[in-house]
């Protein structure tokens, strides 16, 4: 049994992995197997996020819908910001392998049931379920990384991740291009199949991390607060044109977001062990670096969802 920083992979030597530092050649290789694994699954959670963009037409010819256009790629992007948030807190309490495993699980099924969608509204269903597997997969893959490299090593780690995520994020459109135009429309869900089993035998068989439980108290209360916040900002900004952005429904929708925001961030001050900290909000490098972020989403995904559409 080979030993890692908080982490054990299964090996033929004893040699200690710290960061890039390996001696063993067994301890190399299952090291490099992981590291793919982990990359391949980082990969596929980025790829969804932006793939549909150049289906989105073709689907919506086939099964109608198309005042739903934007729920198709939205349901995927809340529910993975949600689980982003939740997963990584739950994987102290039940293990970071067994909620990563959990994670590719529901990232596959949903991945399935997307592929076998027979109308709008399923297919937007089943990206909120898949959804829940690649936000797991965005936090837990981060997570880790940190618990298998030494500290002094993790930025060189962390960069290659970040390249990842950026290069799948800009590749999407163009595989969902040429596997519509070549294959199916389904078949940009189906292609997470083969990958994802990979990813999750890799993982099962190869990397264990400590089985040692560390006791937290799980946010639930600012859980339910920032999904209801998001939930009512997206269904205002989806209603807004056809009810009437100054209609009661929608200045309602609107209210009730900034109600429970303040709410959350007022809880957050307060909770033992909040699920999001504000003291993450108190540097003002790291604010600038939130509002850029912000608004970095805001043009890439609008121009990646309408782009092909126009």
């Amino acid at each position: 049994m080979t030993t890692t920083t908080g982490a054990t992979i299964t090996g033929a030597t004893s040699t200690p992995i710290v960061g890039a530092t390996i001696t063993g050649t067994g301890d190399r290789r299952q090291f490099r197997i992981v590291l793919g694994a982990l990359l391949v699954a980082l990969f596929l959670s980025a790829l969804d996020n932006t793939i549909v963009a150049t289906a989105m037409p073709t689907i919506v010819g086939r099964m109608g819908g198309f005042a739903k256009y934007t729920w198709v790629t939205t349901s995927y992007v809340v529910t993975s910001t949600i689980s982003t948030l939740l997963l990584g807190k739950l994987s102290d309490l039940y293990g970071r392998r067994r909620l990563f495993l959990f994670a590719i699980a529901v990232f596959i099924l949903g991945s399935a049931l997307c592929g076998a969608s027979q109308n709008i509204d399923q297919l937007i269903a089943f990206r909120a379920l898949q959804g829940l597997g690649g936000g797991g997969i965005f936090a837990l893959t981060f997570t880790i990384v940190a618990d298998l490299v030494a500290p002094k090593e993790r930025g060189r780690y962390f960069g290659m991740f970040t390249s990842m995520f950026a290069l799948a994020s800009l590749a999407g459109p163009l595989i969902g291009g040429v596997i519509v135009d070549n294959v199916s429309w389904r078949w940009i869900f189906y292609v997470n199949l083969p990958l994802g089993v990979f990813v999750f035998a890799a993982i099962a068989a190869v990397m264990h991390l400590p089985a040692s439980r560390r006791e937290v108290s799980v946010d639930w209360q600012g859980a339910v607060l920032v999904s209801g916040s998001i939930a009512a900002f997206m269904v205002a900004l989806e209603q807004g044109d056809r009810r009437g952005w100054l209609s009661p429904t929608i200045v309602g929708l609107f209210a009730v977001c900034v109600a429970l925001t303040m709410v959350f961030v007022w809880w957050e001050r307060r909770a033992v062990e909040p699920l999001l900290p504000m003291r993450f909000f108190s540097h003002p490098v790291m604010r600038s670096a939130y509002v850029l972020a912000v608004l970095t989403g805001f043009t890439m995904m609008s121009i990646g969802l309408y782009f092909a559409l126009f």
